[in-house]
């Protein structure tokens, strides 16, 4: 016999509302993830922010604390919390600490992999942005959707 138990429920206020575009979401990794206990500029994070239908951000997911230029991850870990918080829509970030939020090889196989899962259990993956300081040419982040790579 299988027995299913709702072990928590929860309503809480968006962390950033209609976050729908890489400057927003970038914006809420500035003010929701560098402001974290956990957080340290030196090594890469990789989280990810959980939505709803009007792409309000209502969760924010740790997936990884990584070492200077790396952070490993599975799609699972990836989307398990956004399963469990029946989210519409996804938005993944990581921090590249050299500063250069250039994609390497290695988060565009990342943002492939996370883009068929999303697409297999429904949730719109919105964005895989990659955040840094903001310098000379570039705003300080990276988007794949406006790159046209998602």
């Amino acid at each position: 016999m299988i027995e299913v138990k709702i072990v928590e429920t929860r309503v809480c206020e968006p962390i950033a509302r209609a976050a729908s575009n890489p400057e927003k979401i970038a914006a809420a990794w500035n003010t929701h993830v560098i402001a974290a206990p956990w957080y340290g500029a030196g090594r890469e994070h990789l989280v990810a922010f959980g939505m709803d239908t009007r792409h309000n951000i209502t969760e924010l997911f740790l997936i990884g604390i990584g070492t200077l230029n790396e952070c490993i991850a599975h799609p699972r870990d990836i989307m398990r919390g956004a399963v469990i918080a029946n989210c519409y829509a996804l938005a993944l970030l990581h921090n590249h600490p050299s500063g250069d939020p250039t994609p390497s090889e290695a988060d565009r196989a990342l943002t492939r992999r996370i883009r068929e899962a999303a697409e297999l259990l429904q949730i719109h993956l919105l964005d895989h942005v990659i955040v840094s300081e903001p310098r000379d040419n570039h705003p300080g982040y990276f988007s794949f959707k406006e790159h046209g790579l998602l």
